[in-house]
């Protein structure tokens, strides 16, 4: 299993969207591969008091991408609003100490990749699997 890791900031979440398209494209050429797609929504660090925006128009839209990963992925979206994840860094380390992926795949969400990237990803997993046999 492949296990993709982003984090997001409530600003970021058009990125995010456009990111999950592209994973959704490449999921086209993936032939059976299990994807986790695990994405914390980081409430922490946003002045909500001075937000033009109300922090629900965020968890809405985070709760529809979830959705439309679901269509080709097994999914981990949670929201943090209790301070637990501060930035990308604490987000990595706790999926890093609890996977039990193959591999992990980190994401930002103002990356580009092409439709085959998780393909070839797959395919080097795969790889270094069966040399290890």
């Amino acid at each position: 299993m492949i296990h993709i890791v982003i984090h997001t900031l409530p600003q970021e979440i058009d990125q995010l969207e456009q990111l999950l398209i592209r994973l959704k494209h490449n999921s086209n050429y993936l032939n059976n591969e299990k994807i986790l797609v695990d994405v914390v929504l980081n409430l922490n660090l946003t002045d909500w008091d001075n937000s033009i925006l109300p922090k629900s128009f965020f968890i809405n839209k985070f709760h529809q991408l979830e959705q439309l990963t679901k269509t080709w992925a097994q999914t981990q979206f949670e929201t943090n609003e209790d301070g637990s994840i501060q930035g990308c860094v604490s987000h990595r380390r706790k999926a890093f100490n609890e996977t039990e992926s193959d591999a992990l795949l980190i994401l930002d969400t103002d990356i580009f990749f092409s439709d085959t990237l998780l393909y070839y990803i797959c395919n080097a997993v795969n790889t270094l699997r069966s040399e290890e046999h």
